[in-house]
């Protein structure tokens, strides 16, 4: 009878560490912990600095930023030319993991009421020119909204932004998640540094073990390869004009 005793007083134990362990509250602390120690600001710094941040990582920063509280980002933060560098959109498309593979630059004039995207895709093709009308910004709601040709608006929500790094989190409502960065001087990455660093995103992508592969995270399923803005589409090699009659930013 004791050993039986002991047995049930050391289930009992053991049922009350587990308890302990996976509680709601112990699951919490240990998630507040892993995000402690994950500095989503610094890998879209990263990112935008030399593109080394994993995609995984960026797409992960670019999710626990949309959580956190919403920015207060005034017209004067999106004053100014920004390059798109990373979008959730081409992350679906094969061998890209994200990083933009060419040159987008987009301008917000609010004061013309206008968005500006002008897209780079092959050389020697000419740039695709898309505009974006009736512009406007809700300061409340951090919310850019716009219309083009005879399509729905189109909203930027913006959720994160980094005025000494000059960078800018949103969620479009086309294009998913993006990371874009603001051009001081006029300066922007060579067209060949761009195309290299395409490249060398593919080759990562296709020697990946394919538990690697599995384990890289996606953007919502809602989210269709087929309206994405050109950004995208401009790498699968498409005429300049069918990469135009797409644009939906």
């Amino acid at each position: 009878p004791s050993q039986h005793a002991g047995g049930i007083l050391s289930h009992m134990h053991m049922r009350v560490v587990l308890q302990r362990l996976f509680s709601p509250r112990a699951i919490a602390i240990a998630m507040c912990s892993a995000a402690a120690r994950f500095d989503a600001p610094a890998v879209l710094a990263q990112a935008a600095d030399d593109r080394s941040a994993p995609a995984a990582e960026v797409i992960r920063a670019l999710k626990e930023i949309e959580c956190a509280p919403p920015p207060a980002a005034t017209a004067e933060d999106l004053s100014g030319r920004w390059e798109l560098v990373f979008s959730t959109a081409a992350a679906k498309l094969p061998l890209i993991d994200g990083y933009m593979p060419n040159r987008e630059v987009l301008e917000w004039d609010l004061a013309a009421r206008r968005l500006k995207l002008e897209i780079e895709t092959l050389p020697l093709l000419p740039k695709v020119r898309v505009v974006g009308e009736e512009l406007t910004f809700d300061a409340a709601s951090q919310t850019l909204t716009y219309s083009v040709k005879q399509k729905p608006p189109s909203q930027w929500r913006v959720l994160h932004v980094d005025r000494a790094n000059g960078l800018l989190a949103a969620r479009s409502s086309v294009t998913g998640l993006n990371l874009i960065r603001k051009l001081r001087g006029g300066a922007m990455r060579p067209t060949a540094t761009l195309a290299a660093a395409a490249l060398s995103s593919s080759i990562t992508a296709a020697t990946q073990p394919a538990s690697a592969l599995a384990s890289t995270a996606k953007p919502a399923p809602s989210e269709s390869a087929a309206s994405v803005a050109p950004t995208a589409l401009a790498s699968t090699a498409q005429p300049a004009t069918s990469v135009a009659a797409s644009a939906s930013t």
